[in-house]
C-alpha cells in the first residue's frame, strides 16, 4: 500500500513498515525542523494525499476538504494522543476512514512531570535552588525564607484532586500510591467500578476544588468544558492549595489563576501549557515568585519512551487492521457502521482474516 509518512520516525520503524511504498514529508522528511516542518499548506496536502492508501501523521491538518482529495484512503495512523485536534474525525467516519492514534504514549511522562511539580512546589525547590546560587548564598537561620516550616509541605496525608481520570490521571494515581494521599476524582464519564478498582473517591467539581491540597486537570478540550476552571471555581480552593495544569490552557481562565496567586488566595501553581506559546513568548506567570510558581514550555509529554510508544501503538493498530481485528485505539468507531467503510476501507480490513 502507498503510505504518506509525515510523523517523526527512525530506521527501526521504517523496517517495521517495510514492503509498503512510503513517501515522506513533514517531520519525516525534515526532522531537523521539528514542528516547523509540519505540512500546513492545503494545496501541498492535496497533492500528497491524492493517491495514498494510508496516512501516518503527525500534526498535519486533515480537514474534510483534504480528505475529498484522497479517494483511495483506507485508514489514518496518528502518532498523537489527541487526533481530534488536527483530524476531522466526523468526516473520516462518514467517508469510511478509521483513525487509529497512539493514545497513552505520553501518560507516564505527563504523570511524572505533574508529580515533580507537586514535590517541587511543596518543598519550594526552585526558590531555594535560585537562592543558594545567588550572590547572597546560604540564608541566615533568622531569615524568614529559611524558616518556612509552616509552608514546607509533605505529600503524605494530603488530598490530591484529579479532574479528568483518563490515561494520564490513572498514571498519576499509580505514581502517588506510595505517598498515602487521599485521592479525589471528578470525572462524569467513568463508571462507579473505576472508583473501587483504583481506590479513589468520587467527587463533584466543587468538592474536588475545595478539598484538594493539590488540584490537577487532566481533561481533553471539548466545546462543553472550555473555561471550566474560572474565577468562581478558583475561589473555592484553599489558600494553602496548589493548582497544576499539564492538559490544555483552554479549560482555564489564566488571568483569574494569575490573580489568585498574586493576591495569595492560593499557595502556588505549576503550568506546562499556555494560551500563547511559541518561540520567544514569555508567559505572564513568569512574573510570579519562584517559591509559588513553576512553569515549563509544554514539555510534559516529552520522554525517551515517547517515540517507542507512538510507533508501537500505530504498528499494532496497522497490523490488527490488516488481520481483521478491530484495533483498540480507534478514535472514530462509528466508522465501522458507515456504508463507505464497507466499500472502501473494509476491502482491506480482514483480508488476512482466516
Amino acid at each position: 500500500m502507498k503510505i504518506l509518512w509525515t510523523a517523526g520516525h527512525g530506521e527501526a520503524w521504517e523496517q517495521a513498515f517495510a514492503g509498503h511504498e512510503i513517501v515522506k514529508a513533514g517531520m519525516a522528511a525534515h526532522p531537523e525542523k521539528g514542528l516547523n516542518a509540519v505540512v500546513r499548506d492545503p494545496n501541498e496536502l492535496y497533492e500528497l494525499v491524492a493517491d495514498k492508501d494510508v496516512l501516518l501523521l503527525g500534526s498535519e491538518p486533515i480537514t474534510r476538504d483534504v480528505l475529498e482529495h484522497a479517494p483511495d484512503l483506507k485508514l489514518i495512523l496518528s502518532e498523537r494522543d489527541g487526533p481530534e485536534e488536527n483530524i476531522d474525525l466526523t468526516a473520516c467516519a462518514e467517508m469510511g476512514i478509521p483513525v487509529f492514534a497512539a493514545g497513552g504514549r505520553c501518560a507516564g511522562a505527563v504523570a511524572e512531570l505533574i508529580l515533580a511539580m507537586m514535590m517541587a512546589l511543596a518543598r519550594r525547590i526552585p526558590y531555594y535552588n535560585r537562592r543558594l546560587c545567588s550572590p547572597e548564598g546560604w540564608p541566615a537561620r533568622s531569615d524568614k525564607a529559611y524558616n518556612k516550616f509552616d509552608s514546607m509541605y509533605e505529600l503524605s496525608g494530603k488530598t490530591l484532586s484529579i479532574i479528568g481520570f483518563g490515561r494520564n490521571g490513572r498514571a498519576l494515581r499509580k505514581l502517588v500510591s506510595g505517598f498515602d494521599m487521599r485521592v479525589l476524582v471528578y470525572d462524569p464519564f467513568i463508571g462507579d467500578e473505576v472508583y473501587e478498582e483504583c481506590n479513589i473517591e468520587k467527587a463533584t467539581l466543587e468538592e474536588a476544588l475545595s478539598q484538594g491540597d493539590f488540584v490537577t486537570t487532566q481533561v481533553r478540550v471539548t466545546k462543553e468544558n472550555v473555561g471550566m476552571i474560572g474565577r468562581e471555581q478558583i475561589a473555592l480552593m484553599k489558600p494553602t492549595a496548589f493548582f497544576i495544569n499539564c492538559a490544555r490552557p483552554d479549560i482555564l481562565d489564566e488571568q483569574a489563576l494569575y490573580d489568585a496567586v498574586k493576591e495569595k488566595r492560593i499557595q502556588g501553581i505549576g503550568l506546562d501549557v499556555f494560551s500563547e506559546e511559541g518561540e520567544g513568548v514569555r508567559p505572564m506567570f513568569a512574573d510570579l515568585p519562584l517559591d509559588r510558581c513553576i512553569i515549563t514550555p509544554h514539555i510534559a509529554g516529552f520522554g525517551d519512551k515517547r517515540a517507542y510508544y507512538s510507533y508501537t501503538y500505530m504498528l499494532e493498530s496497522f497490523t490488527d487492521f490488516l488481520n481483521g481485528v478491530k484495533p483498540s485505539r480507534c478514535y472514530n468507531p462509528a466508522v465501522y457502521d458507515s456504508p463507505k467503510f464497507a466499500e472502501h476501507g473494509g476491502l482491506v480490513f480482514g483480508v488476512a482474516k482466516s
